[in-house]
Order: C-alpha cells, then sequence, then structure tokens
C-alpha cells in the first residue's frame, strides 16, 4: 500500500524524500518490535564506518591510540598536552587550552571503556610512562600532574 502511493507521488514530481525517510521509521519501528523492543546491533559495515570517522573527525580518537590502560601506571599530563599539541599541529586545527583538553581526555569513550583513569600528582617517577621522543627532556622536578591507569605504548 505505501509503495503504491509513493509511486504516485514520484510520477506526480515529488521527490519522495518524505516518504522514503517515514517509510525507514516506520520499518525501523517494525524491525524493533520484531526484536521484542530492544535495538538491533549495528551491522559491521556501519561500525566500520562509524570508527574511522571517529578516527578522521574526532582527533583525541586517533591520539588514545598512543596510549594503553595499565593499572599502577601514569602519565605526565605535560606529556600529555605536548604530544596532543604537535597532533593538532601536523593535522592543521587550533590548538585546545590545557584544561579543555584534560577534560575532554577523562571524559572520552575510549578512556571510559578502557578502566579507571584519574587525574592526580605523584612524588616520585617510578610508575610514570613518557613517550620515546621525550624521554630524554628531564620531566618537572616537584610534584607534576599525572593521570593514573594510563601509559604511552611502546
Amino acid at each position: 500500500m505505501f509503495s503504491r502511493l509513493l509511486a504516485r507521488d514520484l510520477r506526480r514530481g515529488h521527490d519522495g524524500r518524505a516518504e522514503a525517510v517515514l517509510a525507514w521509521a516506520v520499518q525501523g519501528a517494525a524491525d524493533w518490535y520484531a526484536h521484542d523492543r530492544k535495538t538491533p546491533p549495528a551491522p559491521v559495515s556501519v561500525d566500520a564506518a562509524t570508527e574511522g570517522w571517529r578516527q578522521r573527525e574526532d582527533p583525541l580518537a586517533g591520539f588514545l591510540n598512543q596510549l594503553e590502560h595499565s593499572e599502577g601506571s601514569a602519565v605526565l599530563v605535560d606529556d600529555l598536552n605536548h604530544e596532543f599539541a604537535a597532533l593538532l599541529a601536523a593535522m592543521g586545527r587550533r590548538q585546545w587550552g590545557a584544561s579543555t583538553f584534560l577534560e575532554r581526555l577523562l571524559q572520552h569513550r575510549a578512556i571510559k571503556r578502557g578502566g579507571a583513569c584519574r587525574p592526580g600528582r605523584t612524588r616520585t617517577l617510578s610508575a610514570v610512562s613518557r613517550p620515546a621522543r621525550l624521554r630524554a627532556i628531564a620531566p618537572p622536578a616537584a610534584q607534576p600532574m599525572v593521570v593514573w591507569g594510563l601509559r604511552w605504548r611502546a
């Protein structure tokens, strides 16, 4: 019935966009009810496309590939800021403020999904992981700000 009405409107010169959206919504509702009112998982192709888009458009998503969750380890906030600023510069993007960066980092889905991460200070650098290119630079002498629960990938 619905497709017959859509065909009629298309013959009359209507572009069918509104009808197509309505058909999509009705089909989605029918699928939802057919699956006991639970949203079925997204197709693999949709998940892959979404992840690809996130990697391109979310600079934090790509940046976080350099880090991994590690209980008992920490990374220097200064190192995080330095490396992320370098990434943004390479992408031709505007720099973020330090507090904005730290807030977005701690709220990012990849950080929340991976485990407990929390900002803090450390008196000793024994648990601190640093990116290879910054290891030669002396870390701050005083109790530096760190994010516990992360380390740089080797």
